[in-house]
């Protein structure tokens, strides 16, 4: 959950024996062990080995990263550090606000002088320090007092209690309703709640508010009444997030929150500051106390119930979204997995469309209220009965029920996931937005629609139907492209805010150059080369890929032949000048090998030092490395800078090999031109060029003098307008 412990005391006051004695260590970062990884020991004035500080910037750097990264994913984080000095909890204060985390000191400022002398004198030689250091610190710490935002400073004594989440006692209360997923459903809730809310009774809704139903603003007016009761909790549900970054003016990863939600919210006047204030108030579960039983309600669900003093453990992210792949049966295995006493409410996911009570003591409160179904509650009464109550939802909108939010596409992809190439070229067949080519060589294609391109309709099997070549009859793929990849921002998933959630670092930048796509791969029924381009096998742009190869770049295909053998594709970038000009000026014919992929259903492409080596022995040149990128910081630096060069752009690819696409200022300039210059030689008007640069305004303007030259490649047409101004 959602606790972040910094450890304040003296070096060897204890803190490190605390970690293990209370099992932390899983959650701990120590700025000890970080130094013993940047530096080994050195040795000190008196002759031992001592942990060096040397390398405390890179030290801190890295602590605060990691950090950062455990607090997004809602991990209990245990800080190891002396942490004497008020600045430096105050380092904290960002991190702990940004991801919604109470923050307290377990202190050892209770020890004596003495004690602290004495204790330090009892540690290994490599981490005592000298005593006027601890003389230092301690005066610090005597008169340390903690910022505000600090929930509590307690000693290492009380720190066992503080892991006991408060248990709400139900007894006060004749019943405890707990309410399942609205989805922006509002008629369902205001009907079970027609006589209004009994103080008598606790009501607990398990999240996920608003987003696919047609209600949003009654949805949400009716939450934020409920939010002034006393008697009413709420868990945060995996669309919350969305309504965070809408009061905080951030665009949501949603495309459904942006079309639908946002303005519904906006047109029926709900209050951002209200929606902030209810949104502080979200809990990632509700612990309950009924009648000698315990009851966790979450969003996501558990696969089992923590012990009592455990439940600070489990990491923020799998109450919110679950254990498991959306399709996991969370309930059977909570059933199984649980004491006689535990019992479990969730909403968030019901892949088997199981009843509410789905196992023997687990409730599932997911009832597609936004398709049409029901709002689903529990409510566990005074006398010990369970009673669920299921209230049919008639309006909803079915064409818009479809969420496009990012949980579905997740959904979309564990599907896919572990299919064979069978079942991968059975669903892209099912697909009405994959387009299948059956080829004269006996393949088949599989790419995107246009209307898929155009409208951007993008799941599992059209961001893989991009340049997917298959043998249908022995079901074995012959060659494939890459997985599609966007551009900065071109979507909700490639937006700075989504970037900063799921992007691991360090990334790499490796330089777009401007061609089409060639790939090779190998036709194992006749045991020959495949070449291939956009869709096919065949045409212009697959004879120039085999061309520039073999007789351009005088590559051997017996070489070629065995990589390829081996269940691999080469994807290169083909530079073709002479047939197919781009924007980007080239001196001659060439290609850049890209990647070496797998020929599987999911991506994988080998090594950058494997990629070197296969061009090396082919004697061609490999895409070139721009930079690294250390940190999302650098990343969003890099991203938002002002690179001049004259090239297409960049490709960054993370840790885990997601890729984003950036192209640059002078390339879209000139990419914007050339379709300007074609309107023209059509002998149509061109309109809306004026934001464009004033340099590119000034081409227009000539070009529209100079119907001599309309239909050339827009790099000759650059060429002569720059000579133009040169003799000007």
């Amino acid at each position: 959950m959602r606790l972040l412990v910094l450890l304040q005391g003296v070096p060897g006051s204890g803190k490190s024996t605390f970690v293990e004695r209370q099992s932390l260590s899983a959650y701990t970062v120590s700025s000890d062990q970080l130094r013993l990884l940047y530096r080994g020991p050195e040795q000190a004035q008196g002759g031992h080995d001592a942990i060096s500080a040397s390398s405390d910037a890179a030290v801190w750097r890295t602590l605060f990263e990691v950090v950062g990264e455990r607090l997004r994913h809602g991990d209990l984080t245990v800080v190891d550090a002396t942490h004497t000095r008020r600045r430096e909890i105050e380092q904290y204060a960002d991190l702990a606000a940004m991801h919604r985390y109470r923050t307290v000191i377990v202190s050892w400022r209770h020890l004596s002088l003495d004690e602290c002398h004495a204790r330090n004198a009892r540690r290994e030689p490599m981490r005592r320090l000298p005593a006027l250091a601890i003389d230092e610190m301690f005066t610090r710490l005597k008169s340390f007092e903690a910022p505000r935002w600090v929930e509590r400073t307690l000693g290492p004594d009380a720190f066992p209690e503080l892991l006991r989440d408060q248990v709400v006692d139900t007894a006060p209360y004749t019943c405890v309703n707990v309410i399942g997923d609205l989805q922006g459903c509002a008629t369902p809730l205001a009907q079970w709640l027609e006589g209004g809310i009994d103080p008598k009774q606790l009501y607990v809704f398990v999240g996920d508010f608003l987003d696919r139903g047609v209600e949003n603003a009654e949805a949400m007016r009716l939450v934020l009444g409920l939010a002034r009761h006393e008697n009413v909790l709420f868990c945060e549900g995996n669309h919350e997030r969305h309504l965070r970054n809408w009061t905080l003016g951030f665009p949501a990863t949603s495309r459904l929150f942006e079309t639908r939600t946002r303005p519904e919210l906006e047109a029926g006047g709900i209050d951002k500051e209200a929606t902030k204030a209810l949104l502080a108030t979200l809990k990632d579960a509700v612990l309950l106390a009924w009648r000698g039983r315990r009851i966790l309600v979450s969003h996501g669900g558990l696969a089992r119930m923590p012990d009592l003093d455990r439940l600070a453990f489990v990491p923020a992210a799998q109450l919110v979204k679950g254990v498991g792949p959306h399709d996991f049966d969370v309930d059977t295995a909570f059933a199984a997995q649980s004491p006689p006493d535990a019992i479990q409410v969730h909403g968030h996911r019901n892949e088997r469309r199981l009843p509410i009570a789905a196992a023997a003591n687990s409730y599932n409160l997911e009832g597609r209220v936004e398709f049409g179904g029901e709002l689903r509650i529990v409510r566990f009464l005074a006398d010990g009965r369970i009673e669920p109550v299921a209230i049919p939802n008639a309006r909803f909108d079915v064409k818009t029920a479809q969420a496009d939010d990012e949980d579905n596409e997740k959904r979309k992809a564990q599907k896919l996931s572990g299919l064979s190439v069978a079942e991968m070229v059975e669903a892209m067949r099912q697909n009405p937005q994959v387009i299948e080519k059956a080829l004269p060589s006996g393949l088949s294609s599989f790419n995107f629609s246009r209307d898929a391109f155009l409208e951007g309709i993008w799941d599992a099997q059209t961001i893989r139907a991009r340049g997917l070549f298959v043998d249908v009859e022995a079901m074995v793929i012959a060659a494939r492209s890459y997985d599609k990849f966007f551009n900065l921002g071109e979507n909700d998933a490639n937006s700075l805010p989504s970037l900063a959630r799921k992007m691991r670092f360090p990334a790499r930048v490796w330089v777009k150059e401007n061609g089409f796509l060639g790939i090779v791969g190998y036709d194992q029924g006749k045991d020959k080369v495949v070449y291939a381009s956009k869709s096919t096998t065949e045409g212009d742009y697959a004879g120039w890929v085999r061309e520039i190869i073999l007789d351009v770049m005088k590559v051997d295909e017996e070489k070629l032949k065995k990589i390829v053998a081996r269940g691999l594709s080469l994807v290169f970038e083909v530079i073709d000048p002479v047939n197919d000009p781009h924007i980007i000026k080239y001196a001659e014919r060439r290609v850049v090998l890209l990647d070496a992929v797998r020929n599987a259903v999911e991506f994988k492409a080998l090594p950058y030092a494997q990629l070197q080596g296969m061009a090396r022995h082919l004697g061609v040149p490999v895409k070139g490395l721009y930079r690294t990128l250390d940190s999302f910081q650098d990343f969003a630096a890099f991203a938002g800078g002002t690179v001049k060069e004259e090239i297409e752009g960049f490709v960054i690819e993370d840790a885990a090999g997601f890729q984003v696409k950036i192209k640059l200022p002078f390339y879209n300039v000139w990419k914007r031109l050339r379709s300007c210059a074609d309107q023209l030689a059509k002998g149509k008007d061109i309109r809306g060029y004026d934001a464009l640069p004033p340099f590119a305004q000034e081409f227009l303007q000539w070009l529209r003098l100079r119907p001599d030259l309309w239909g050339q490649d827009i790099i000759a047409l650059r060429e002569a307008f720059e000579r133009s101004r040169s003799v000007a």
